[in-house]
């Protein structure tokens, strides 16, 4: 039993733009609870029972949430005044950590309850100085990938490899088990060439001086959240690892739900509208009449009017699609949806993605949004448009 975890939290989410605005990205709603929920929940039942949550960004939305919570475990807020870094934020956390054993994952991947067990198994059974989890994955060169040594043990982190000269599949996903060994190197990490303390250092110094086995799993356990189509792709993982509960509200007869479906309270849909499969309706959101949402996450307080079409979208607190919203999730001339992050335009590799709208959008009747759009916050489509890109 490992007794001790910290949790990182406190990134700003930058190229989760617009939703990250007005919240972190570690309150994100996914499958009807925010993404450190899940975190905790996988924590918790790898065993521990005091974990330090590393916040900076937003960190009293952070708190205020998870002091709400009834859990089993003690929770302790590190707070990073100075954001420095991946290994600046572990080193904060040492007078938490102490000289014990302690689990440590980053606060945007969900992971699989049961690999973050095994993980903490292996450790203590083979007194290893490290276990790390290296993620199976058809596209490495996006991440940073793990360099192995006799095919178990890590060796080197090698940061977006040009594609092709990937020393393997595997990349570093974000979840350790450390001993104390690791605080000391931490110490000595400056700083990289994006200005920041970076935790792989200390990890790449540790596994020149003692083993650092890679616990291999596959991508299908485990999900990060870094951009906003990854909210989607984790909450469809999400409904099949947990059944959603039942819905807080009275549902219509006349009203198709295709499970698996979340749905808050005071939630309100329409006559002979259709809601799933893979949808979250949170709290007060309401839907019109005839109108069809799929593969979605629509947030707190939105509105959606009669007869609209919504599908592998995200919509944003408090926003409003009046009447005959038509949202597309497939590119006009075929092939995988475009989406700009950052002002960059990026490949999603997704065959079906639809928008991301943000919160205090309004979208005027029988507007077309196509997919792949982007709209900021507290924006004004009018009646009649068609939505291409990004719309601030």
């Amino acid at each position: 039993m490992i007794e001790k975890a910290v949790i990182f939290a406190a990134g700003e989410g930058t190229r989760l733009r617009p939703l990250t605005l007005n919240r972190p990205k570690h309150l994100l709603p996914i499958a009807g609870k925010p993404l450190i929920y899940w975190i905790l929940k996988s924590v918790e039942y790898a065993g521990a029972r005091k974990i330090g949550i590393v916040v900076h960004y937003k960190a009293d939305m952070i708190t205020s949430y998870l002091k709400t919570l009834n859990l089993k475990s003690e929770l302790y807020f590190i707070f990073q005044h100075k954001p420095d870094g991946t290994a600046g934020a572990l080193d904060i956390a040492r007078d938490f950590i102490g000289d014990e054993d302690f689990l440590l994952i980053y606060g945007d991947v969900i992971v699989d309850p049961g690999d973050f067990k095994e993980m903490v198994h292996l450790f203590k059974k083979e007194n290893y100085d490290a276990v790390i989890l290296g993620v199976q994955v058809e596209n490495p060169w996006d991440y940073g990938v793990l360099k192995l040594r006799d095919g178990l043990y890590m060796e080197k982190v090698v940061e977006k490899p040009p594609k092709g000269q990937e020393p393997s599949n595997l990349i570093n996903g974000g979840v350790y088990v450390f001993s104390p060994k690791i605080l000391d190197l931490v110490k000595k990490v400056g700083l990289s060439v994006r200005g920041e303390r970076e935790l792989t250092d200390a990890l790449q110094m540790l596994a020149l001086r003692g083993r650092v086995f890679v616990y291999k799993t596959q991508r299908s356990k485990w999900r990060d959240i870094g951009r906003p189509w990854d909210l989607l792709e984790a909450e469809a993982r999400l409904f099949r690892m947990y059944l959603p509960p039942p819905p807080k509200c009275e549902i219509g007869c006349e009203v198709r739900v295709v499970p698996p479906v979340y749905i808050g309270e005071n939630v309100e849909i329409g006559r002979y509208s259709t809601i799933g499969p893979n949808v979250s309706l949170h709290d007060n959101v309401k839907v019109g009449k005839f109108s069809k949402i799929s593969n979605s996450i629509v947030m707190k307080d939105s509105k959606i009017g009669d007869y609209v079409s919504v599908s592998y979208s995200i919509i944003g607190e408090r926003s409003v699609l009046e009447d005959e919203v038509t949202i597309l999730s497939e590119p006009e001339n075929g092939g995988s949806v475009k989406m700009i992050v950052k002002g960059k335009l990026e490949d999603t590799g997704m065959k079906k993605l639809g928008c991301v709208i943000g919160d205090d959008v309004v979208v005027g009747r029988k507007s077309l949004i196509k997919a792949g759009s982007v709209i900021f916050n507290n924006v004004v489509i009018p009646s009649n448009s068609t939505i291409t890109g990004l719309v601030k």
